[in-house]
């Protein structure tokens, strides 16, 4: 079975905040709360709700596909070189 690309349309925020925010809740097992302020130090300012739909909604598409996204790795190696 073959799963659809993610739709990011008629989303406020870059498919690179989101995949990040999805990727943290994940892989570093933190909670909505602790996504939320990370991606506050970044100068992202979404609520901790907003990123536990995209775990919701966007979640189930990243476990299936795997980790190896690029937007995830530009979004964090653009804010390590911001830091």
């Amino acid at each position: 079975m073959t799963t659809k690309p993610p739709n990011y349309q008629c989303h406020r925020f870059s498919s690179a905040i989101i995949s990040h925010a999805i990727w943290l809740y994940h892989r570093l097992c933190l909670s909505f709360r602790e996504v939320e302020d990370l991606l506050a130090e970044c100068g992202v300012t979404v609520a901790y709700e907003t990123v536990r739909r995209w775990c919701q909604k966007f979640g189930p598409a990243y476990v299936h596909k795997g980790w190896c996204h690029c937007s995830i790795h530009r979004f964090h190696c653009a804010y390590r070189r911001l830091s």
